[in-house]
C-alpha cells in the first residue's frame, strides 16, 4: 500500500515526467530537390530518425535513410507524382508526409504538408490520459492482490 501511494504521489508532483511530445514535419521541392523537415511538437529538431521514401504506388522504397542533427533530410526524385515520407524513430514517434510533384521540369513548385495523423491530442490532454491509465492499472493491482488477500 505504501508503494502504491508513493508511486501515486510521484506522478503527481512530477507530472513533467508524464508529458509525451508528438512529430510534425514539412517537406518541400524546389530546383528538383525534396527536403523533408522534422521536428517534435516542442520544437526539437528529430534528429536522426529513420526516413523512408516512396513513390505513389510503388512496393519498394525509393531511398532510406536518416535526418540530419537539425532533422531534415534531402532526396532526388526521378519521376512526377505523390511521393510519400514516413519518418518515425524508435520510440512510438511517426509522421507521414505527401509531396505531389506534377512535372520534374517544373523546378520551382513548392508544397507544404501537415502530419497525415488524423486526431492530434493536446500535450496536456496526453499526459493527463497517461497519468489516468498508470493510475487505473495500480488500481486494479492493489483491487486484485486485496482479493487475493481476503480469499486467504
Amino acid at each position: 500500500m505504501k508503494i502504491f501511494l508513493w508511486l501515486t504521489g510521484i506522478i503527481f508532483w512530477f507530472p513533467a515526467m508524464a508529458f509525451a511530445h508528438g512529430m510534425e514535419g514539412s517537406v518541400s521541392y524546389h530546383n528538383g530537390v525534396g527536403v523533408v523537415s522534422v521536428a517534435y511538437d516542442d520544437g526539437e529538431p528529430a534528429s536522426y530518425v529513420k526516413v523512408v521514401i516512396r513513390a505513389s504506388g510503388s512496393k519498394f522504397s525509393f531511398q532510406r535513410g536518416r535526418t540530419d542533427r537539425n532533422g531534415r533530410f534531402a532526396f532526388l526524385p526521378d519521376v512526377p507524382g505523390l511521393w510519400e515520407i514516413v519518418v518515425s524513430d524508435n520510440m512510438g514517434h511517426r509522421t507521414e508526409l505527401k509531396l505531389n510533384i506534377e512535372n520534374i521540369a517544373n523546378e520551382t513548385q513548392s508544397s507544404m504538408s501537415k502530419p497525415q495523423t488524423g486526431f492530434i491530442v493536446p500535450r496536456e490532454v496526453a499526459a493527463f490520459i497517461g497519468v489516468l491509465i498508470i493510475l487505473g492499472i495500480f488500481g486494479w493491482i492493489r483491487e486484485i492482490l486485496s482479493f487475493a488477500s481476503r480469499r486467504k
